[in-house]
């Protein structure tokens, strides 16, 4: 292994980018189905069902680390903070994808990486704005409006639903900057245990006291779906985004994350034989632009333009 391996700086070959790329298209898949499940179970039945299992998978991944699970009373608390966090973000994304497409919920949610810059500023100490974050904030905003506005269009229910998928990206963009916080004081691993573990907590106790569990009448299709967020995505995606961290630099690898909601669109038209939406694939496309435009450094001509 060379050096560059050893510190995650390794350059990405051909195979890995197509690795990484079936990561992508699972996360964007994964948030198309969630309408499925949710049309058989309540919210709170559909997380449980999913996130019990993915814990087993986590659980049993963070374990091969070693290193134990012990965290102090701090720590606790703080996984606790980022369960609440997750815990709100997941009811959001399953409530809102009951209400609008499934290309829309992936255009929304994976929105969130151009909010992270901002709440970091807020909740970490350290990170502060750029210039250059503000303008590809601006251009992916201009996305986000152009399919807010269509949906407000064509039903004030699909607007809702946009509205609350939005605001399950803006809660995953805060879990981030929690989770930047965090593991400056805490081990990584050991905050993910225990926030899993309070999370499938509080959507068990969720399940029982606001909605009446039931295994019967569920379609093949929504086991078909639980089944494919439980393994890949809670497995699959999981463990190889770790490992591929652990050799490849993150900056680099996000940039593969631009295509998630052009993905997102074209498997809701596949999986759920949506139409398609010029005012979404704009979107799309702003929204990709910006997050590249955020994320891509020391850009010459906004060096130029702001200065």
């Amino acid at each position: 292994m060379t050096n560059s391996s050893l510190d995650g700086q390794a350059p990405i070959p051909p195979l890995t980018m197509i690795w990484i790329m079936s990561l992508v298209t699972g996360w964007a898949i994964n948030s198309v189905i969630a309408g499925f499940v949710t049309a058989d179970m309540g919210i709170f039945q559909a997380a449980f069902t999913r996130f019990a299992p993915t814990f087993l998978i986590v659980a049993a991944f963070v374990l091969s680390r070693g290193g134990g699970l012990r965290l102090p009373p701090r720590g606790i608390a703080a996984a606790a903070a980022l369960a609440l966090a997750s815990f709100t973000q997941i009811t959001l994304f399953h409530w809102g994808s009951q209400h609008t497409t499934g290309g829309r919920v992936t255009l929304f949610l994976f929105s969130y990486p151009l909010i992270v810059p901002f709440t970091s500023h807020l909740l970490v100490k350290g990170e502060r704005l750029s210039r250059q974050t503000v303008v590809g904030a601006t251009v992916a905003f201009a996305g986000v409006s152009i399919a807010l506005r269509s949906s407000l269009d064509f039903s004030p229910n699909r607007f809702a639903g946009d509205m609350v998928e939005l605001a399950s990206s803006v809660t995953l963009a805060i879990m981030v900057a929690l989770m930047k916080r965090f593991i400056a004081i805490f081990d990584k691993w050991k905050l993910l245990f225990w926030q899993i573990l309070i999370c499938v907590a509080l959507y068990g106790l969720s399940t029982l006291l606001f909605e009446s569990p039931s295994l019967q009448g569920i379609s093949k299709k929504t086991w078909a779906a639980l089944a494919f967020q439980i393994v890949v995505v809670g497995g699959w995606c999981f463990i190889s985004y770790q490992k591929i961290l652990e050799t490849h630099p993150a900056s680099k690898v996000s940039v593969f994350f631009l295509a998630t909601p052009l993905l997102g669109m074209i498997a809701g038209e596949i999986l759920r034989d949506e139409p398609f939406e010029w005012p979404l694939l704009a979107g799309c496309v702003f929204v990709a632009m910006g997050i590249w435009i955020a994320n891509k450094k020391n850009l010459p001509i906004i060096q130029r333009t702001l200065s």
